[in-house]
């Protein structure tokens, strides 16, 4: 550590680096940990620019409008193929209830003409 290091314990296991600036008073070390996590930091930007850039530029970073109002896990897990799952079949036959004036669809459901439960 740039901080901790004792110079005995750097010198007996044998570490290229010298002693930490709390117990040697110099900052050698703790420099070359600074200068590395710049680095380190550098990279990261650098490569997170040209990622994010390169989705920008092909218009696959943000969704479309109508995405966003429908959220964003509706909009990616919508039914494909022909294939409708469970929890969508079933939020039909809720929203049809909904939306009937009559009590047909509430007793097909299961439910009374004046309550409706779901499970």
């Amino acid at each position: 550590s740039g901080l901790f290091a004792w110079p005995e314990q750097v010198a007996t296991l044998g570490y290229v680096g010298g002693g930490g600036l709390f117990y040697t008073g110099h900052g050698g070390q703790f420099g070359t940990n600074v200068l590395g996590t710049l680095v380190v930091l550098a990279w990261t930007v650098a490569t997170s620019s040209i990622v994010f850039g390169s989705l920008q530029a092909a218009k696959l970073l943000r969704v479309t409008a109508e995405e966003e109002e429908m959220g964003v896990d509706l909009a990616e897990h919508l039914p494909r193929d022909g294939v409708t799952p469970l929890k969508s079949k079933m939020m039909g036959a809720v929203m049809r209830h909904r939306g009937s004036g009559s009590g047909a669809s509430s007793r097909a459901c299961g439910a009374s003409e004046t309550t409706a439960t779901y499970a």
